[in-house]
């Protein structure tokens, strides 16, 4: 149950998610820099599992996990286990063809479902596709309109209602880093299931991130909602990293 759109440019580019959650979930940690195998990265912290959905390195790589529900209604683990650590796993790679080569080289059989979207700057946006038998990378996905969607209810339902919404932005005004991170903060329609920012009585859009990659830097913005309300909290977490020369 989540969304995520991004803008890219020459040698930059932003990644906008809104993480959709079950209200019994714990809140997640705000993000921090974690450092191993020679690099570093920005990840806000899943409250249950200890694994993250987002996040970006100093290479100015930059990964994020959507559930795969219509694949999980057909498979599902003897053992799970929780798909954020399969991104901590990743988050050392230095580019988007590391990460290929593992998840092709790696048994995938304790994740259920997922898409995995990697953003770098001066390269197509790559996704990846697991849905229980086998995984299936697409190439170019900037040849689709910058957007992802799932959602656990109604999930064809809800993923056509939100492309159209995303389609009448793009309709109706120029896409920039602005639009987008205005059309993960409103409420279309209004505070219902189909929604971007989305609410229903056992889940809810618990958080919004914002990445920036920059030629000198990286950047991960992140923003609880006040639960059971129709606002974000008024504090956003900033953390911000030198990045890396490619």
């Amino acid at each position: 149950m989540c969304t995520a759109t991004w803008y890219k440019t020459s040698g930059r580019f932003d990644l906008f998610f809104n993480r959709d959650e079950q209200k019994t979930r714990q809140p997640a940690l705000p993000p921090q820099i974690f450092e191993g195998k020679d690099t570093h990265y920005i990840a806000p912290i899943d409250g249950d599992s200890g694994g993250t959905w987002i996040l970006v390195n100093q290479h100015g790589l930059a990964l994020a996990l959507l559930n795969h529900y219509t694949a999980s209604a057909t498979y599902t683990p003897k053992s799970p286990v929780s798909r954020g650590h399969l991104l901590t796993t990743l988050a050392h790679s230095r580019e988007s063809s590391l990460v290929d080569s593992y998840l092709k080289t790696n048994p995938l059989s304790s994740y259920r479902p997922f898409l995995l979207l990697a953003l770098q700057p001066d390269r197509p946006a790559q996704l990846w596709t697991w849905n229980g038998r086998h995984v299936r990378r697409n190439r170019s996905s900037d040849v689709l309109q910058p957007f992802l969607t799932t959602s656990s209810f109604r999930s064809q339902a809800v993923a056509r209602k939100r492309r159209s919404l995303f389609q009448s932005v793009i309709e109706t005004t120029s896409i920039s880093p602005a639009a987008l991170k205005n059309f993960h903060k409103t409420y279309l329609p209004d505070r219902t299931p189909y929604g971007i920012c989305m609410q229903r009585e056992d889940a809810e859009t618990v958080s919004f991130t914002h990445i920036r990659v920059r030629p000198g830097y990286i950047e991960l913005a992140y923003t609880q909602r006040l639960s059971g309300t129709p606002k974000f909290g008024p504090t956003t977490t900033i953390v911000k990293h030198e990045r890396a020369a490619i």
